[in-house]
Order: structure tokens, then sequence, then C-alpha cells
């Protein structure tokens, strides 16, 4: 939501446009990580509640399908998004630094602020380092749930999938 505040508050969308386009797209990005975390928070709490009876097949639901689904398969989007979140505040910092006017040669100023991207950008890679070193702090459970499990390949052939590991065994650091 930063970048909202940046982007509505500062010039940049006269001056320097490409910034414009990072601070919208790290707060689109921002906005459907929010909805996802709450969404999979909301499908792991009714999923951890379930008991033998829910799991009859004639018990079975379409709501709890949908939230065992969640609860299974977006923790992965969520890590995705937030790396591709950070990775859009980063780019959006060297596209600052590159092609915005400096600090003192806007025409015009922010309404809460004198303008200067390398603050503006700089805030908001700050705020997701944030969230990240608080992700890396986060413990996971000591026993973890059954509908978590995610086996490992003994061995990963392609480089697609040598890439994958890595992108994920990345993303668990900060985002278990």
């Amino acid at each position: 939501f930063t970048a909202i505040l940046i982007y509505t508050n500062c010039p940049y969308k006269a001056e320097c446009a490409a910034a414009s386009y990072f601070l919208i797209a790290t707060a689109v990005i921002s906005v459907l990580q929010c909805l996802l975390m709450i969404s999979i928070g909301r499908a792991m709490s009714k999923v951890d509640k379930i008991d033998v009876y829910d799991l009859a097949p004639t018990n079975i639901t379409a709501s709890l399908k949908w939230k065992g689904t969640l609860a299974k398969r977006c923790p992965y989007m969520s890590r995705v998004l937030l790396l591709t979140n950070g990775s859009t505040c980063m780019i959006g910092l060297a596209v600052a630094a590159s092609m915005c006017p400096t600090s003192g040669n806007w025409e015009s100023e922010c309404s809460t602020h004198s303008a200067n991207s390398m603050t503006d950008f700089g805030v908001i890679l700050a705020l997701f380092a944030m969230l990240s070193a608080i992700g890396c702090c986060t413990n996971t459970r000591a026993q973890p749930v059954v509908y978590l499990y995610d086996p490992e390949p003994e061995h990963r052939d392609s480089a697609s999938e040598k890439v994958g590991g890595c992108v994920d065994c990345i993303a668990k650091c900060v985002h278990p």
C-alpha cells in the first residue's frame, strides 16, 4: 500500500512513467498476495478441523474440496508472488535510479515529501526486506501437516527441474 501512496502523491506518472508502472505492478502483486494469504489461512483453519466423518465420500462438499485445494496448492503460488514482488521492487529501484530525475530536479514535488525516486523505491524495498526477514524467523511446525507434504524427487534430470528446485529452495527461505 506504500506503493499506492507514492504513486498517488508523487509526480511519477508525469515525469517518470517507467517507474510508475513498477509502482502499479508492486501494488497489484501485493494485493493479490494479500488476498491469497487470507484465503490460504482460512482454508488451512478449515482443513485442520476436519475429522474422519467429514472425509466420507458422501459428506465431502464442494466447499471442502475447494478449501483442501487452496491449502495444498496455494502456498507455492504465494511464494512465487513474494519472489515476483521482490523482483519487481528491485527492478523498479534500478529503473528509478536510471530514468527518473535526481533529487531536486523534479518539475513538481510530492504532496507529502520532496520527490526522490531512490528514497521512494528504497522504502518499498526495505519493507520487502523486512517482510522477508520476518518470514525467515517464522518457525514451521515441528510436525508438518499431511496435506502440505511435498515429496522431493531423488534425481532432478532436466534443467527446468533443477532451476525450479533452486527457486523453490530460495522461496522457502523467505516464506515457509
